[in-house]
């Protein structure tokens, strides 16, 4: 029996230093930085700019998470904290990190031994007719082991593939504060919309009562026959065109409502009470901390998720290429067996194997090169992928910081049309009223200030959504800190 052994112990030495030498003249055995994960290090083809186009209005500081506080509004801080509750997008994304983390966990439990139990029990007859000069036989047996196998990461490659599902389950996490900046972003937006519709209905209104009482004028000097009937046409013209104007005001208002409501995941009766009054517009001249591009990977989350499903890929082409050597699996069982149920669990009753095992796979109609080639294709394809995200995200900040300050100078200009259309508008219905000048002027002169007051209040609105569109460029409106709802 000792010889036996340590034949077997020699043997298995021998076709250890065998494998070792074919797998070297194959060349197969690859280098350990080829085995484990591929870590590309820096994925950014091109260097990010320094800096961002200098503006008085933007500073290089840390951008405040919370930045819709910054607007003062706590119906807005409200909506965003009910909506942080009930979005179904949001909630989607918890499912999706939840589903990430428990095949990240299973993936690393491949790494670990494998037990199960099994029992049974068998009554057996012999035939008769089998051999008719031995008796019938009645046996019974008893079973019962526990049972165990094992795949032996030597390789790598079970670490290599739970190594993905980690980074895809933190990718996961960042897609999550991905969809809470958008939610927030979106909320934002929408609510100005709303708002700016209630002050362009507003200004509507403000025009209504200024074109009412002018037609009252051309009606009296008509009746005194100081005027036409030409002009109090068309002051009935412009009068009914700008009511016409309201509903269209209302279903944006409306149209806008119904939006909210659905990233609030309720339905849209229960939202119009939150908006039967106007408010004011916020001031949309704000101090924007925008910190430097090359905070944008820190700071935007998709970015983040990006540059986890690079590495997961790494992981990924790392478990190909550890396929291409042996795995080696440790499988027994220990257990008990006697035709006797009072006699199963006595110590001559024990049974047990082990059974260490070499399976390596010499062909496969290059499946495994062909495995290895796909994971580097798609290894690459994550970084330009990343690399066009990164473009993307600088361009979306640039185009933000442009389109915001190029509103407020439009605001400004804005504001000294307004006053010099309320100038023209008062000096003709004067002049018109001393039979100094024709009514057209005076119709010009309204439509003129309607459509520069209303301009200068879309551009106030405009100007609240670029910024919040800033905000979501630059990656604010969440963190991990902020996030207690997992």
């Amino acid at each position: 029996m000792e010889k036996t052994q340590r034949l077997q112990t020699i043997l298995m030495k021998q076709n250890r230093k065998t494998m070792l030498k074919l797998l070297v003249s194959l060349g197969i055995i690859l280098p350990a930085s080829a085995i484990q994960a591929q870590h590309t290090g820096k994925y950014l083809k091109e260097p990010l700019p320094e800096t961002w186009v200098a503006d008085s209005l933007f500073q290089n500081n840390a951008i405040d998470c919370s930045w819709w506080k910054s607007f003062n509004d706590p119906q807005l801080d409200s909506i965003i904290n009910v909506a942080i509750q009930n979005n179904y997008n949001v909630l989607t994304a918890i499912n999706r990190i939840s589903a990430a983390r428990a095949q990240m966990r299973s993936a690393y439990g491949a790494l670990l031994p494998s037990f199960g139990l099994t029992a049974d029990f068998t009554r057996a007859r012999s035939s008769r007719n089998a051999d008719p000069l031995l008796p019938t036989v009645y046996s019974s047996q008893y079973n019962a082991a526990i049972d165990m196998s094992w795949e032996v990461d030597i390789f790598g490659k079970i670490r290599n593939q739970a190594n993905a599902q980690r980074k895809l389950y933190q990718a996961s996490e960042d897609d999550y504060q991905s969809v809470m900046i958008s939610l927030a972003s979106q909320i934002a937006s929408t609510y100005f919309q709303i708002r700016t519709a209630q002050q362009l209905l507003h200004v509507t209104d403000q025009n209504i009562k200024s074109q009412e009482s002018i037609l009252k004028i051309t009606e009296v000097r008509y009746n005194t026959g100081l005027a036409s009937q030409l002009d109090v046409a068309q002051a009935k013209s412009i009068y009914y065109n700008t009511q016409a104007s309201r509903n269209s005001i209302m279903t944006t208002i409306s149209n806008n409502i119904n939006t909210l409501a659905v990233l609030m995941g309720t339905y849209p009766a229960q939202m119009r009470n939150a908006f039967l009054s106007a408010k004011n517009l916020p001031n949309p001249v704000h101090i924007i901390p925008v910190s430097i591009p090359g905070k944008l990977l820190l700071q935007r989350p998709d970015l983040r998720a990006a540059e986890k499903q690079i590495e997961a890929q790494a992981a990924q082409l790392g478990a190909a290429k550890a396929d291409w050597l042996p795995s080696f699996f440790l499988n027994g069982a220990f257990g008990f067996s006697a035709p006797e149920l009072n006699h199963l669990f006595e110590k001559n009753s024990q049974n047990w194997q082990i059974q260490p095992t070499m399976k390596w796979t010499i062909f496969n109609g290059g499946q495994r090169k062909e495995a290895v080639t796909a994971a580097k294709a798609v290894l690459e394809e994550n970084i330009n992928q990343f690399n066009l995200s990164m473009l993307s995200a600088v361009q979306e900040v640039e185009s933000s910081m442009d389109a915001y300050k190029n509103s407020i100078r439009e605001i400004n200009e804005l504001r000294t049309v307004v006053n010099q259309g309320e100038i023209t508008l008062k000096l003709s219905i004067d002049l018109y009223k001393e039979g100094l000048t024709e009514f057209q002027n005076v119709l010009s002169a309204q439509q003129s200030l309607l459509q520069y007051q209303s301009s200068l209040t879309q551009s106030q609105g405009n100007t609240l959504v670029y910024l919040v569109q800033l905000y979501q460029a630059l990656g604010g409106g969440w963190d991990t800190e902020n996030n207690n709802n997992r």
